[in-house]
């Protein structure tokens, strides 16, 4: 669990790094490179923009990542991964009914038909675009997530708030 401890200690020292280093770039241009040109008068905001987006990416988003890769389970990655793929791959139409096969993906159901999970084609659809914006998505990717975890554990309690509280501790 030491692990733990040290990788959070670096994603805050990641953290800081990334935040001095999009501070700093605004400090270094150079006078010269301020001139604006008429055909372009953003450039020097998405020159600013495009810095500090490289900067997030580099000492941010690439080690959030790459620590995302070290701590979770292959399975999970696994799952999350043909999640998004099938979803693509069998043309998910909004106003239908599908379940969830975990070795399949979304298969589509009878909207009558008797099935542990139900989700709705336009969840699936907003899943896919990392868009949780309706409550009804929210409410099936909870489901989902929870039918998926269960199912690769083989339905073996999970004791998350146990884990939870141990990172914590750290």
């Amino acid at each position: 669990m030491k692990k733990c401890g040290s990788l959070n200690k670096g994603l805050v020292n990641i953290l800081a790094s990334a935040v001095f280093a999009s501070l700093a770039t605004g400090c270094a241009t150079p006078q010269a490179a301020r001139h604006v040109d008429a055909r372009d008068p953003w450039e020097g905001w998405n020159r600013g923009t495009q810095s500090f987006n490289d900067g997030l990416d580099d000492y941010f988003m690439k080690p959030l990542a790459k620590g995302y890769q070290y701590v979770t389970p292959s399975f999970v990655d696994r799952g999350v991964t043909n999640f998004f793929s099938n979803v693509d791959d069998i043309g998910v139409d909004a106003a239908k009914t599908y379940t969830y096969d975990p070795e399949r993906g979304p298969v589509e159901v009878n909207a009558t038909a008797q099935a542990d999970l139900k989700l709705a084609g336009q969840t699936l659809l907003n899943i896919a675009r990392d868009d949780f914006s309706d409550a009804v998505t929210q409410q099936q990717a909870k489901l989902l997530m929870r039918s998926l975890i269960n199912h690769r554990l083989e339905y073996q309690p999970l004791r998350s708030r146990r884990i939870f509280r141990e990172l914590m501790e750290l």
